[in-house]
């Protein structure tokens, strides 16, 4: 396994915001699954803050009790606001045991990465279809 620590067992946990339709939280999975399939991380998770299960917690504890020596919080969220800022953080403590001995570190949210700006190009050719040149 190729993890962001070499040496260390290291766990990814995706969060987004959980909805009522299964479709809106099947996207989640479907990234967790890819990056499984790349194998950059040794253990990848999901959860949603709320409307859905797996939870913050449940997420948290699945990555716990796969071995990890550190932990990577992803949120799944375009901009920095409440959630990314101050709801994942809280919920990630709340859902810490006392004592943890793995590094928990929460990611910025995707941002304006070279990689959503390259999506968004993308996407946006797709609805365009293939005769545009973007």
């Amino acid at each position: 396994m190729t993890s962001p620590s070499a040496s260390r067992r290291t766990a990814l946990l995706l969060v987004d915001h959980g909805s009522r339709l299964a479709e809106a939280n099947r996207v989640l999975e479907d990234i967790a699954e890819a990056l499984r399939k790349e194998r950059r991380f040794d253990y990848v998770a999901t959860a949603h803050m709320d409307l859905a299960r797996p939870t913050v917690a449940e997420g948290l504890r699945q990555c716990l009790e796969s071995g990890a020596e550190e932990i990577v919080v992803a949120p799944c969220f375009l901009v920095p606001g409440r959630h990314s800022a101050a709801d994942i953080p809280r919920l990630v403590a709340e859902a810490t045991p006392a004592g943890c001995k793995p590094r928990i570190a929460i990611a910025e949210p995707l941002g304006a990465h070279r990689g959503v700006i390259e999506a968004v190009a993308a996407r946006a050719k797709e609805a365009l279809g293939s005769e545009c040149d973007l």
